[in-house]
């Protein structure tokens, strides 16, 4: 009986023993890993070692991989190579698939990816953040901000939310009432067609509504095409060009040219002077999402809108923020928003600067 368990461990040792080596890395100095290959992106394998955790690792330097199970290997001309033997040459790699007696030499640029990511068919990502600040005490000062921001993706089409909510007032040195110093709105829609990984064609519109610049609205409907240079995880930057028609509408007060300036009362009587614009504009701007570590996001955008008939009369728009993450969903917000209209309504300036810090929250 004893004899026949020992026998019994032994062989469950040797099995246990067999099974646990797992997939293995062998570097062209000799040295091995042993874990589970993860994946291949851009010729950098990832591998979950036994010993140090998942790391990332040049196939340029192996030797060979070998896997307990089939790795699927995408090749540049899209066929598809499933394989548990990859061994290198002076060439590049020999891989052993079945039914191939010698295997199939392959270039390490060839090999686009081993065990890619699944990637869905549509992805979400959203956002919204908040700001609140208020002081009391020698002055009075009251700031309120909020953003949206989503982005739906599929392979083809891509459409952008942005909307945006600022709003501050504070008090009047003389009269002592709490006067309104900030109060716009924003909101940009934009959708992307892709008839190739990298070209786009898109269709946007905007609308914008500040009432202390008396800019009853602005709004800016353009089509064109767009290139996506890089869309990586680390990065995703674009640019693009088209036509725009944009309309815009100031309302000011005036002093009313009918008024007798001998009124006793002294009183200046306001009427409301409209400014309206309807102009045919080019269009040209970028979009940038760059993540230079796990725990940093910077973004920034930038429309620019001439007249297509004077280079001179033009709209511009660039923001800019860093996100702080604080845990997954939470990051701190610090955003720079410069507006310049060269041919503003009367009495309203031609730039408009904010700085605004806020918490926000990724709700996808």
């Amino acid at each position: 009986m004893k004899r026949f368990t020992l026998v019994t461990i032994m062989v469950l040792l040797f099995w246990a023993g067999d099974n646990v080596h797992g997939d293995e890395i062998i570097f062209k100095n000799g040295e091995r890993l042993i874990g589970t290959v993860v994946r291949m992106e851009n010729g950098i394998v990832f591998f979950a070692s036994q010993l140090l955790g998942e790391v990332k690792v040049e196939m340029a330097q192996m030797e060979s991989i070998s896997a307990d199970s089939l790795m699927s290997l995408h090749i540049d001309d899209g066929t598809i190579i499933k394989s548990s033997d990859i061994t290198a040459n002076e060439k590049g790699f020999r891989v052993q698939s079945a039914g191939v007696l010698d295997g199939q030499a392959l270039t390490l640029n060839s090999i686009k990816a081993i065990n890619p990511q699944v990637v869905p068919e549509v992805t979400w990502k959203g956002n919204i953040s908040a700001g609140y600040t208020i002081t009391n005490g020698n002055s009075y000062t009251e700031q309120a901000n909020v953003s949206l921001n989503a982005v739906r993706r599929s392979k083809k089409t891509r459409l952008r939310l942005d909307s945006l909510y600022l709003a501050g007032r504070d008090e009047d040195d003389e009269t002592g009432e709490k006067v309104t110093r900030e109060e716009n709105f924003s909101i940009r829609l934009k959708y992307d067609y892709f008839f190739t990984k990298k070209l786009f064609g898109y269709l946007s519109g905007s609308f914008k509504k500040d009432h202390i610049a008396d800019l009853d609205y602005r709004i800016i409907t353009g089509a064109g095409l767009g290139y996506q240079w890089i869309e990586a995880d680390w990065m995703k930057f674009s640019t693009d060009a088209g036509v725009a028609l944009l309309k815009e509408e100031y309302t000011s007060k005036v002093p009313d040219p009918e008024d007798d300036d001998d009124d006793e009362d002294g009183i200046v009587r306001l009427i409301d002077q409209i400014t309206r614009s309807n102009d045919v504009s080019l269009q040209f701007g970028y979009n940038l999402d760059w993540l230079p570590h796990e725990k940093v996001n910077f973004l920034s955008n930038l429309i620019y809108t001439p007249a297509a008939d004077d280079f001179s009369d033009y709209f511009l728009t660039l923001d800019a923020e860093l996100r702080l993450a604080i845990t997954e969903s939470f990051y701190n917000s610090y955003k720079f928003i410069l507006d310049y209209d060269s041919e503003p309504g009367d009495e309203s300036g031609t730039t408009d600067t904010k700085y605004i810090i806020g918490l926000g929250w990724n709700f996808f």
